[in-house]
């Protein structure tokens, strides 16, 4: 089968794709929401500023229809000692932290597709690096580029990404947990109705007209959580938090948002950020008021999405990119993303190697003090 490759730089070239792009994903053995066009446009439009789009779109030469799609962005670096440099990467990725990236290909054309996309890049991309991350580790496209004349081309490192494969009930997917996980779902739950004089519920963001209100009651939430913890918050930037309000209402115009709010008494005390996307509830964030943290809420309104995934039919509920204690209470399933930085030029090789050096020496200290 012959491909013509193009590459597509400009807003409105990417705009007009809008239906080229969901009819290709459609059809793609290996989707996800962070891939459609409602994430990956949302997010040019953001923080896309400062960047250069390096798209390359695959058609069958014969008929000129769109069979696979490469999302890429170029971002260029001023470094006055070793002189600018530029670095390519997913679009989409890097803030905003999606997950399971790789290119786009119709599933009958991925073999011809991802190679034509590594060939091309290979010989016509004017860049020093690729910045790799969240992406597939079974990526076809990027397996054909981490490999140079039998060499790694840079540094590769792994991301654990738990996942639960949903059974047909809830009362089947409880039993799968240990005791104590049980224990303390059912007496917090429990103890909250009691001392809340039953004034519980679990709200679904059914509506876009919900969204805004919903999504301020989210990023205030996690915002609490992160600040007891010390730690920077995931919508601490405007800038972030305005591409998430605006996703959530693209999501939720095409019946992906899966938002919930645990609320007591009308105040929401925790919430649940996810999509879903074909077969699969991608859990995104989420957040609760310290406040009640004897209830247990982060795990309340947890079990609830996972719960409400069963009951609508979803085959699997995917944690993402984490390996935090909370989620290893859920499942045991494990898959691996990665990230990496690739070199495609001497000065690429120069940065890299100096990245390693640094690296290197880092780990060494931190062994003589440990040691």
């Amino acid at each position: 089968m012959a491909l013509t490759i193009e590459r597509i730089g400009g807003h409105r070239d990417l705009a007009s794709l809008e239906e080229a792009w969901r009819d290709v994903t459609s059809k793609s053995a290996r989707p996800n929401p962070f891939l459609s066009w409602e994430w990956v446009f949302t997010w040019w439009e953001h923080f896309g500023s400062a960047l250069d789009l390096w798209i390359l779109a695959a058609y069958e030469k014969s008929n000129r229809k769109l069979v696979g799609l490469a999302p890429l962005v170029v971002r260029r670096f001023p470094v006055p000692r070793h002189g600018p440099y530029s670095e390519l990467s997913v679009l989409g990725s890097t803030v905003a932290a999606p997950d399971h990236l790789d290119a786009i290909a119709a599933d009958s054309f991925q073999a011809e597709v991802n190679s034509a996309f590594a060939s091309y890049i290979g010989e016509r991309g004017r860049w020093d690096t690729f910045r790799l991350h969240g992406m597939r580790s079974d990526s076809f496209l990027i397996d054909l580029l981490l490999e140079e004349g039998g060499k790694p081309r840079g540094l590769v490192w792994e991301s654990e990404c738990p996942f639960v494969s949903l059974p047909s009930s809830w009362e089947e997917y409880e039993s799968s947990l240990d005791r104590k996980m049980r224990y303390n779902l059912r007496s917090r739950s429990r103890r909250l109705e009691k001392d809340a004089d039953k004034q519980v519920s679990f709200q679904s963001v059914a509506s876009n007209s919900e969204v805004e209100d919903a999504m301020s009651e989210l990023f205030r939430l996690h915002q609490q959580i992160r600040e007891r913890r010390r730690t920077k918050g995931a919508f601490g930037d405007s800038l972030v938090s305005d591409f998430h309000r605006r996703v959530a209402k693209r999501f939720s115009e095409k019946g992906w948002l899966r938002l919930y709010l645990l609320r007591v008494r009308g105040d929401a005390i925790a919430a649940v950020y996810s999509f879903r996307y074909r077969d699969v509830v991608y859990f995104y964030q989420t957040g609760y008021d310290p406040a009640w943290a004897k209830y247990g809420p982060g795990s309340a309104i947890v079990a609830h999405s996972i719960r409400s995934s069963i009951e609508e039919g979803a085959h699997e509920f995917d944690f993402l990119r984490g390996d935090e204690p909370y989620k290893f209470q859920w499942t045991r399933q494990v898959r691996k993303d990665f990230r990496g930085w690739l070199s495609h030029s001497v000065r690429g090789r120069v940065l890299i190697a100096g990245y390693r050096l640094g690296l290197n020496a880092r780990r060494a200290l931190q062994r003589m003090k440990t040691g």
